[in-house]
């Protein structure tokens, strides 16, 4: 398959893993450019969205290592991060708080869908003090960007999701898995050849031949926390928008989304300031998948607002 110049010259930059403990399970983030004086640079972490991983930013993240320090984590359940035998959004916050402690303060976030949420969730219990263990110091998180991220005024509920009823499958050799992979929620994507770059990174081999790497039941071994109430998305924004800790958030999303519709566009448009929302235009829910290019000045232009 033939592949563009970018993408090759993105994917073949460095890249260096990296292993933290966080609440007893190993969380795997990577950086891009470990060779570069970082201590200068602020940090820009990279978070993605429900049965993804870290290398679906690999083709996103190098056009911003001149200005930052840059990583990409896997959340626990996906990618090189460990299984757990329950989740929370509390502990996905303290994951990314913790990746982005582990890498500096001055920390800007950017968060795809679930990822989205979590980094949301995230700046909200950072800026309310509500994570006990959180070691990144209170203004160090600077802002986040969501990408195709649902923003609703109302709290979100619903049935619990079943386990899995099949254990995991295992595919006699890598290009059978490659075959298998589907993007979630489903959606056409005309750039194949990042399709079969991230489903290559989303399978691992075993000892049968290999298996996707992510844990089939997270959203089924989901939990509240117990000691947080945590308020809708509006609600969440408003309250960092109105905090003395100053954590301005932007979105990015797709055009043909399957989550913005016309009114939902409409409303994004009174939460955030007008240069911090962007459409990426032929774009659908995975957004970087669909425009690269595009979505990359769009992600560049929030980043100034926000900065500046």
């Amino acid at each position: 398959m033939h592949y563009p110049e970018w993408f090759n010259t993105a994917i073949n930059m460095d890249r260096h893993d990296h292993f933290i403990d966080i609440q007893q399970a190993r969380v795997h983030y990577q950086s891009f450019n470990k060779k570069d004086n970082n201590a200068a640079k602020p940090v820009l972490l990279f978070v993605h969205g429900h049965a993804a991983h870290s290398h679906w930013w690999d083709f996103i993240a190098p056009d911003f290592c001149q200005q930052f320090h840059v990583a990409a984590m896997d959340l626990s359940g996906s990618g090189d991060s460990d299984h757990r035998d329950n989740y929370s959004a509390y502990g996905f916050a303290e994951e990314i708080l913790g990746v982005a402690n582990q890498l500096g303060n001055q920390c800007y976030i950017v968060g795809h869908s679930f990822g989205g949420s979590m980094t949301r969730i995230a700046a909200y219990l950072h800026c309310t003090n509500q994570i006990k263990n959180n070691a990144l110091s209170s203004d160090a998180l600077k802002g986040f960007v969501l990408v195709d991220s649902v923003i609703t005024a109302n709290r979100r509920s619903g049935p619990a999701t079943a386990l899995p009823r099949q254990k995991q499958h295992i595919y006699p050799n890598l290009a059978q898995g490659i075959r298998r992979f589907r993007l979630r929620p489903p959606q056409p994507c005309k750039n194949k050849f990042l399709l079969e770059y991230i489903a290559k990174h989303s399978l691992k081999e075993c000892a049968q031949g290999f298996e996707f790497k992510l844990d089939q039941a997270v959203f089924a071994k989901m939990q509240a926390h117990k000691n947080v109430e945590l308020p809708d998305a509006v609600s969440m924004l408003s309250a960092l928008a109105n905090s003395d800790k100053n954590c301005p958030a932007a979105m990015i999303y797709g055009d043909s989304s399957r989550f913005f519709d016309n009114n939902s566009q409409k409303f994004l448009n009174k939460v955030f300031t007008s240069e911090r929302v962007i459409k990426v235009n032929q774009a659908y829910h995975h957004v970087f998948l669909d425009q690269p290019l595009d979505f990359i000045a769009a992600l560049k232009k929030v980043l100034a607002s926000i900065i500046n």
